[in-house]
């Protein structure tokens, strides 16, 4: 735990934090998300407060930003990030009790864009010098920029240079909170439960009715969107609520619950004047089929080459899928150790150890389709070989936090390919300085392609 004094408080600004209890908090893209709660008076808000992005540490050191309110001042709600939207559930807004939900998406859908090099053009939309620093997605093929430069209100320039069509759709990836959109009610009104969503549905657990009346249920209702579009996201809140077929014991709100590979967690809570009758952990199995997918290619290049960076390419859509890589590596052991280690070969030490296996595995993380990656080869030790034969690329898409898939498959998440660039010894090629992978004659010079939806660009450099 860092509570230093360069931590900032939630809405820190010039004119210092904003106190609040009973709120709502979520997390999404790196960004913590701060719903409502009661102030120090103690007043209801319908204030959201997003933190800076925290991609490089949990520190937070800038302020936090005001973004939109949403309607009905409360606190004791529920907050629920899922497939790039949030949600508010319940509450209690100093009087009444409520059963209202409401959600809004994060980024920014205004307008459409064309773009001609890194100058990017907007149409009935308005930039700021603000989205500098932020992801610009394109809705066509699902691929990503990085705006790096704002001139005024409809040109800003990009990080990718390329040639885009009037009326291009475009989501701008920088945190704030969209409109709020009232969606279907709970099944009565709740304050103090928690919840959260997986695999196309949402769950609110526990809870309570009035002071001292407790729910010892748990709700649910799917999680609806937009089908009929090919791109983008579109959400149009939840479907009906209904009670689950199995309840938990001990009535309680104020518990905490958490979701993780399949089964969730009820933990803690009190019901009658503030008694703890929540000593026991829970847990439940949810029977909805975990949305994760696996997949792998193996390289055989016939014989060691020297590889430098890799690609994945596929359709995201912005719509929660969580893209993960890991590589490993392995000489060509067909000749021994005149062919592993020589320095004219690979460059290595002549005293590194003969690989009998695979190399260790490099764990990348996430990924951002149509982004070219460095590929280093290792061997067991962790120690940088320079040149091998063989290359094994796993890939997981966690798709738990999305909507519509698998059903909707034309949005995706959905991969299209996993390539590997690399150099070949000149003394072993072979047709004109032609090499072969897997039995397939492969192009003097490459180009690096970034495919999608069917159409391939030769624009993305290596690194």
């Amino acid at each position: 735990w860092n509570g230093s004094a360069a931590t900032k408080g939630i809405g820190d600004t010039s004119s210092g934090a904003q106190a609040r209890t009973q709120l709502g908090v979520a997390v999404w893209d790196n960004r913590i998300y701060v719903t409502g709660g009661f102030n120090a008076t103690p007043t209801a808000q319908t204030t959201v407060y997003e933190s800076p992005s925290q991609s490089g540490g949990g520190n937070i050191t800038s302020n936090w930003t005001s973004t939109t309110a949403f309607n009905v001042a409360r606190g004791g709600h529920t907050t629920i990030s899922y497939a790039n939207n949030l949600y508010i559930l319940g509450g209690f807004d100093g009087t009444n009790y409520l059963n209202d939900t409401q959600y809004a998406s994060f980024g920014y859908k205004t307008g459409t864009i064309s773009q001609s090099g890194t100058t990017v053009t907007g149409s009935g939309t308005t930039f700021t010098a603000g989205q500098v620093g932020s992801t610009l997605q394109y809705n066509n093929d699902g691929s990503t920029a990085t705006i790096t430069g704002f001139t005024n209100g409809t040109t800003i320039t990009v990080s990718v240079s390329k040639t885009v069509s009037a009326g291009t759709s475009y989501v701008i990836q920088d945190g704030s909170v969209g409109a709020w959109t009232y969606s279907t009610s709970l099944t009565s009104p709740i304050r103090d439960a928690d919840g959260f969503a997986a695999n196309g549905y949402m769950y609110l657990v526990g809870g309570r009715t009035a002071t001292t009346t407790c729910v010892p249920n748990t709700i649910m209702a799917p999680i609806s969107a937009n089908t009929t579009i090919a791109t983008g996201n579109n959400p149009t809140g939840v479907g009906e609520w209904y009670e689950t077929n199995t309840r938990y014991s001990g009535d309680r709100y104020g518990a905490a619950t958490s979701y993780y590979q399949g089964r969730f967690y009820l933990i803690g809570g009190g019901c009658s004047a503030f008694v703890a009758s929540g000593e026991r952990m829970y847990y439940s199995t949810v029977r909805s089929q975990p949305q994760i997918a696996k997949y792998s290619r193996l390289i055989d290049t016939d014989t060691d080459v020297f590889p430098n960076s890799w690609l994945m390419n596929g359709l995201d859509n912005s719509i929660g899928a969580r893209w993960q890589a890991k590589y490993r590596t392995m000489h060509d052991t067909s000749d021994g150790a005149s062919q592993q280690n020589p320095n004219e070969d690979c460059g290595t030490s002549a005293t590194m150890p003969l690989m009998t296996t695979w190399g260790q595995e490099t764990n990348f993380g996430n990924v951002t389709m149509g982004t070219v990656n460095t590929y280093t080869p290792l061997n067991g030790s962790g120690g940088n070989i320079n040149c091998a034969r063989y290359y094994y690329l796993s890939v997981s898409i966690d798709s738990s936090q999305t909507f519509g898939y698998p059903e909707d498959v034309s949005r995706g998440p959905t991969i299209y390919d996993i390539s590997l660039f690399f150099t070949a010894d000149p003394s072993k090629r072979l047709r004109h300085g032609k090499t072969f992978t897997g039995g397939e004659q492969q192009p003097l010079d490459t180009p690096c392609r970034v495919s999608g939806g069917g159409s391939e660009k030769a624009n993305c450099p290596l690194p």
